[in-house]
Formats: C-alpha cells, structure tokens, sequence
C-alpha cells in the first residue's frame, strides 16, 4: 500500500481507524528512521576510527622528522650510515605494524600509496593510483574516502595526499647521482627518484575492515525492532479501549446535538436542552467530553445573544444614517481645506527642508571621517616603524631565505616601500577635502541656530559656494570665476540657516544666467559672479551678487518676488525661490533686497540688513 493509498484510506475511515493507520505510520516511518541513523553511525564509527589511525601515522611521521632525524644528523652524514628510523615513511609503517599485533586490530591495514616509491613495498596499485591521480587534478581536495572490495574483503578507507613540501627531501628522491650512497646499497637506483617540489606523489591510505562492524549493526537492529512491534501492539490495544471510551463515544454524542444545531439559531428551547437529561449528566463531567459540552453550550448562548444585540444595534444604526451623512459631508469639506494649507506649507519649507537633509548628511559622515581621520597619523607612524625595520632586515640579513625572497619579489618589496607612505599622504589630502566639506555642509544648514544669533556672514557664504561647488568648477563650455570684494564686517545678528537659503537661491540663479550664456556664446568670453560686502548706514550691512549673465528683461522685474512666478522651462523652476528669499529679508530681517539687470549685461541683487535685530528673546542671542 502507497503512502497515497493510505491516505485515502484515512480520509474514508472513522477515528478509531485513522488512529491506529497513524499510529502504524509512525511505527514504519520510526523503523526506517532508525535504520537510517543506525547506518550513519555505523559509517560514522568506521570513519572515526579511519580518521584517527591516519592522525595518528602524521604523528609519528612528524615526531620522526622533526625530533629523530636531528638526533642521528651526524651519522646520516656519514656514506656509509642509513639509518632506516629517520625516514617517516618507515617509522609510521613500523608503528602500524606493531598496531596490528593486536587480534581486535590485525586486519586493520595502512600503506603510503606511491607511484614511484623508493621502498617497493609502498607501490600503488591501480586503485590506489587512481586516488594519487584525483589528488593531483583537485589540489584543493584534502581526504577521500569510500569502500572497496579487497582479496575478498569489503574495506572502509581513508585516504590524504602528501606532498614534496620540502627542498631537503628532493636531495633524496631528485636524481640517483646526488642521493645518499647508503640509500642506494639499500634500495638501489632504479626507483623513488625523479619527484618534483610541491608535486603529490604519495595517497596516504589507512585500511579498516567493514563487514563485522556492519554485521553487529543489523543484529542490533533486528533487536531492536523486535522489542518495538511488541512494543506496539500492546500501545495499540490500550489507546484504542481508552480512545473509544474517552472519545469516540461522547463525540457521537456531540455530533447528534450539533446537527440539531446546525438547522439554524439556536433557541431558548435548545438552550435548555444542555441542562436536563443524558446532556446535563454529560456537562457536570470533569473529562475532556464534558469540558467540551460546556464550550459548545456556551458558544451557543454566545450566538443567541449576539443575534439578538446585532438586531439592536441594526436598529440603531438606520436611525443615525442621516446624521452620519452630514458628518461626512463636513469632514470631506474640512479635508479639502487642510489638503491646501498643506501644499503652501510644503512650498514655504522647502528650503528648511533641504537645511535639514544637508545637516543630517553632514553630521552622519562627520564622526567616520572624524574616525578615518585621526587613525591616518598612527597608521603612518605604524608604517614608518614597519618600513625602518624591514631596512634593517634588508642591510643585515642581504641574503635572505628562499621563501622570503620570493614573497618579496611577489610583492614588489621595493615598490611598496616607495609607494605606501605617497598613498598615506593621498588619503591625509582626502579626509582633509571631505572634513572642509563637512564643515561647509554644517555651517550651511544652521538649523540648531533658528533664534537670532550673532554669526559671520563670509563664512555663510563661503559655505554655500562649497555646495555650489559641482557646478562652478570647469565645464566644457567654459568656467565660472568667483570674485570675493569682502569687507572687515562685525558678527551680524541675523537667522543663519533663512539667511543661508537666501545666499544658495540668489547664487543658483546666477549661475543658471550664466550657463545660459555660456550655451548661447559657446565658451567664448569670461563668465563671473562678484560678491562685495560692506558696512552701510553705521548699524547696516550690504551683499550683493553680481553676474554678468544674460540679464532679465525690464517688463518681468517687477515680477520676480512674486510666488509662483518664473522665467525658467517648465520643472526646471518653481517660482518659489526668490519669493521667500524676499520675504526672509523684507519680513524677518526688517531689512530690503533690490534687483538691478539689464539684458546681456549680467543682474546684481542687493541685501541690506541690519546689524542688530530686535527680539523680544534676548537669551536667545549666541556668538559665534
């Protein structure tokens, strides 16, 4: 029977049927799970026992080379001295074999598998040759492992390649001629030679008997799943009478009384019905069965008195209809009031927007480049130590090893010493650049200075020209000259960031004239914006912005301050701009802004402003 099949079975079945058709699911689905994770830990407990025996022979192999060998360096240097037990290859099949002295262990098995061995008794044969073989296409793969079929046998193995990773090792594996004479009384000088550094000539092979590990498994698990079928026909008969009579039964029951239900809303005659008779002793029952009549007689008694409140409330909603109508009507009128204030308030604060956005930017980049920049000193400093101390590697050790020389040359040592401080130096001028951008971002915006303060008006202006930036610097059509004719001003009283607006609206019109002319006269001529500044009327100071633009004609002058009024292409302006500046001067500056143009002869803008403001806030004043 299919899973599907059973299923449909299921979905035809009473609960008694379904249970126990579940419950034997569970029961095969367990079966296989554990069978499952039996042979996973059977392949895992080989696998580790592999793993360790090959740890192991690199242990020996390591102790060999790194501690034997040294202790015997005299007597290998002597041509007639061959030592066998420096050699790790011997020491670790020694130790092996000593290994399998054991019965539990005697047909474990390890060989280092070679294509050219020196020791014939290490020849790979054709399957291990084919493990050589996958090492040396993958360089990247460390381990394989499997079963195979040997004299009869099924074996787990676990190989690793070893590689020619030392120059020491080619003096005897290289050429006959410059091997050890011991070596070649012993082994002779037809094999084991012509190995290359870094090549992989040896699959590192440990042998581990399979068959009576996996035999022990499916005992354990014949066992196993003896015990479980008794196990499970003495579940079934128990839950199946506890089923019938806890459940099946008062469902029945249960099932009877909601189809009458069912028929529609429940009356009071229904209602009663829960308290007398087989259902009243059924509901005074502490079980599952009666806790389930109560909930069903109590969402009963929750849909009359529902239906009844919903007839009520039915009649009270038709009786207020007309007076919600009305109410609506007024709200709708009320939207569309708040919908205009809303859009002259979103044009007023434009500009406050952007003071807004700018200052966010700038307090967001601050502290990393405040950051980046203070490491840059002690980098520099780091890297000067770094460099003095590789000199004198350099001027003491001329002649270093092999491996370092190559790093060095990989590197261009001589290249990176000249060009690593050149590249500090950069980044110093880069963070220097971004922190003088920064600053300019944050002395444009002023918006923690909404109140009257004492500010200097040259540094407003010279951090608007900082924004400004990307459209002064060199086009292809020409460049913008900015001439400063600053005065010795005093701290002005003044709002900052309204002020600052005031500055960036007058400046973008100015050079919006002058790239227009610049298109219209191909680059030829000289384009520039004047900024003069100067103290009028003892208690005034004068701005004013000159262009030598296209000009504005006489017949719009009168028209520049209003809202909404423009000479630009339609969503290149919003008319906007030079109304609130004039109302950022006339209104909160109690001061006066004039334009003065001709046609092809540029425009001028004068701001007047006094020094001192009147405010009724005098705590609100702040130097800066």
């Amino acid at each position: 029977m299919t899973v599907l099949n059973l299923i449909q079975v299921m979905k035809h079945s009473r609960l008694e049927r379904k249970f126990n058709l579940l419950l034997l699911l569970v029961f095969v689905v367990g079966i296989i799970l554990m069978g499952s994770s039996l042979s996973i830990a059977m392949d895992y407990q080989i696998g580790g026992q592999a793993k360790l025996l090959i740890q192991t022979m690199n242990s020996v192999r390591s102790y060999t080379s790194d501690h034997i060998k040294p202790l015997l360096a005299e007597q290998l240097r002597s041509e007639s001295a061959f030592i066998s037990e420096t050699v790790p290859a011997f020491s670790a099949r020694e130790v092996f074999e000593s290994f399998t002295q054991t019965p539990e262990f005697q047909h474990y098995s390890y060989k280092e598998a070679t294509l050219n061995p020196t020791n014939l008794h290490d020849q790979a044969d054709a399957f291990e040759t084919n493990l050589v073989n996958q090492f040396r296409q993958d360089k990247t793969k460390k381990e394989l492992s499997g079963y195979r079929m040997l004299n009869g046998e099924k074996l787990y193995y676990l190989a690793h390649p070893l590689v020619v990773s030392k120059p020491s090792c080619l003096q005897c594996h290289s050429q006959p001629d410059i091997a050890p004479k011991s070596q070649l009384m012993k082994y002779g000088s037809k094999h084991g030679f012509g190995w290359q550094l870094h090549e992989i000539v040896t699959a590192q092979t440990v042998y581990v008997p399979a068959s009576k590990v996996l035999e022990l498994g499916l005992k354990n698990l014949a066992l196993l799943i003896g015990l479980l079928v008794g196990l499970f026909v003495a579940m079934i008969l128990v839950i199946n009478f506890l089923l019938r009579r806890a459940v099946v039964h008062p469902i029945q029951q249960l099932t009877a009384i909601a189809d009458d239900l069912s028929k529609g809303t429940p009356t009071l005659e229904q209602l009663e019905r829960f308290q007398t008779g087989a259902l009243g002793q059924m509901s005074r029952s502490k079980d599952e069965s009666g806790q389930l009549l109560k909930a069903f007689h109590r969402m009963a008694q929750e849909i009359f008195q529902r239906e009844q409140h919903l007839k009520q409330m039915n009649q009270v909603l038709q009786g207020s209809e007309i007076k919600e109508r009305s109410r609506s009507q007024a709200l709708e009128n009320s939207l569309k009031q708040l919908k205009q204030m809303q859009l002259k308030l979103i044009q007023s604060e434009k500009m406050s927007s952007l003071g807004q956005l700018v200052a966010g930017i700038a307090h967001e980049i601050n502290n990393p480049v405040n950051f980046i920049h203070g490491n840059i000193n002690h980098v520099s400093r780091y890297s000067d130590d770094l460099l003095t101390l590789v000199a004198l590697y350099q001027h003491h050790y001329p002649e270093p090893a092999p491996e370092i020389q190559q790093q060095a040359d990989e590197i261009d040592i001589e290249f990176l010493q000249s060009d690593l401080l050149k590249v500090l130096a950069s980044m110093q001028l880069g963070t220097d650049r971004i922190r003088e951008i920064v600053l300019s971002l944050r002395n444009f915006s002023r918006l923690d200075e909404a109140a009257i303060k004492a500010v200097d008006i040259h540094q407003g202006i010279d951090s608007t020209l900082m924004i400004l930036q990307n459209r002064l610097k060199a086009k292809p059509k020409g460049e913008i000259e900015i001439i400063r004719d600053y005065a010795d001003l005093p701290l002005v009283e003044c709002y900052p960031g309204p002020l600052n607006q005031v500055f960036m609206n007058l400046l973008a019109n100015a050079i919006d004239a002058l790239d227009e002319k610049m298109e219209s006269a191909k680059g030829q001529g000289s384009f520039t914006i004047r900024i003069q500044t100067a103290i009028v009327d003892s208690n005034s100071v004068q701005i004013k912005i000159t262009d030598n633009g296209v000009g504005i004609p006489e017949k719009i002058q009168k028209r520049l301050f209003d809202p909404f009024f423009t000479t630009k292409a339609i969503g290149k302006g919003t008319g906007l701009g030079l109304s609130i500046s004039h109302q950022i001067i006339t209104e909160r500056h109690i001061g006066t802004l004039h334009c003065i143009s001709h046609v092809d002869s540029g425009t001028e803008f004068a701001i007047k402003i006094p020094m001192q403001q009147k405010s009724d806030q005098d705590s609100d004043k702040e130097v800066f």
